[in-house]
């Protein structure tokens, strides 16, 4: 049984009063025996309600009231009701503080995004259910164009120097911005002689990257996979990742290896890598942890 938060299915359950109804959700809901929740309002907060985002573990709304406690509480709730249906897979509202998966608003209110899951979207994961965003589930079931075909999208591998200062753009923007993180940090001893780019444009206007540089003994690390926030949940992140996979093998390289945000750690496996001894690395910004995929496999 699927677990779905409530506003996909047509209740207008949101902080605005709304719904986010998706057709082919609100069809499965009346099709298949499922649970609706929306956390929230099961823990006790009032719709409409003032927009809250979570910053430094807490949750607070837009006025600056921490309704941490209420999250928590609509969440546990949720998460017995889980337990007492067997539900055994979840469809979540991308980007919210209760359900969004892998990413959610980065608690200034200014639209941008951190890497992290929502309250009930952490336990539900903790539990072990299977959880996608409503894009996602779509993807799955055919409903959602690839991206190439829907907007007619470019993969290019950045050669020129215009390429390259789209790729720079894309992280200045994508994660200087959105994480605080200074030019100097993001900008390190790799990105020069030997580094490669991959961009995705959109229209000529940069929204995706990544990079690789060789480690040496056949191995390359792809890393500093960034998505404009505007243009995430639609597989870009996935396909920087494969371009770069395909040129590395093209110049004869046998392994691929990442240093992985924790909170990414699923999206590589999907992509085939594993992890190598599990080691918590701390970096300045963010903990990673080593993966990798052997590319004479791919």
């Amino acid at each position: 049984m699927y677990v779905i938060s409530r506003c996909l299915a047509g209740y207008p359950c949101r902080y605005d009063g709304k719904s986010k109804g998706v057709p082919e959700i609100m069809e499965l809901a009346k099709r298949e025996e499922v649970l609706l929740v929306c956390p929230e309002v099961l823990g006790g907060l009032p719709t409409p309600r003032i927009p809250s985002e979570i910053r430094e573990g807490r949750v607070l709304n837009r006025e600056g009231e921490d309704v941490t406690e209420a999250f928590l509480r609509g969440a546990e709730k949720a998460m017995a009701l889980c337990r007492e249906k067997g539900c055994s897979a979840a469809i979540l509202k991308a980007d919210s503080p209760s359900c969004g998966i892998g990413r959610i608003h980065n608690g200034l209110f200014d639209g941008g995004y951190v890497s992290a899951d929502g309250i009930f979207a952490d336990m539900v994961r903790k539990a072990g259910i299977p959880a996608v965003t409503e894009k996602e589930y779509l993807e799955s079931i055919g409903k959602a164009a690839g991206a190439e075909e829907k907007t007619g999208l470019k993969v290019i591998r950045a050669e020129s120097l215009a390429h390259r200062a789209g790729a720079f753009y894309v992280r200045i923007q994508g994660m200087g911005r959105a994480h605080h993180i200074s030019l100097e940090a993001e900008f390190d001893d790799h990105d020069g002689e030997g580094t490669d780019y991959i961009l995705i444009t959109d229209d000529s206007f940069p929204i995706a990257t990544c990079r690789f540089y060789e480690l040496g003994q056949g191995e390359a690390m792809i890393g500093r996979v960034v998505v404009l926030p505007e243009y995430r949940g639609q597989g870009l992140g996935r396909k920087v990742v494969l371009e770069a996979e395909k040129w590395l093998s093209d110049l004869g390289f046998e392994k691929a290896v990442v240093e992985s945000r924790d909170v990414a750690v699923d999206f590589y496996k999907k992509l085939g890598y594993h992890v190598t001894d599990g080691t918590l690395l701390h970096g300045p910004t963010f903990d990673c942890i080593r993966m990798e995929k052997d590319l004479s496999r791919s």
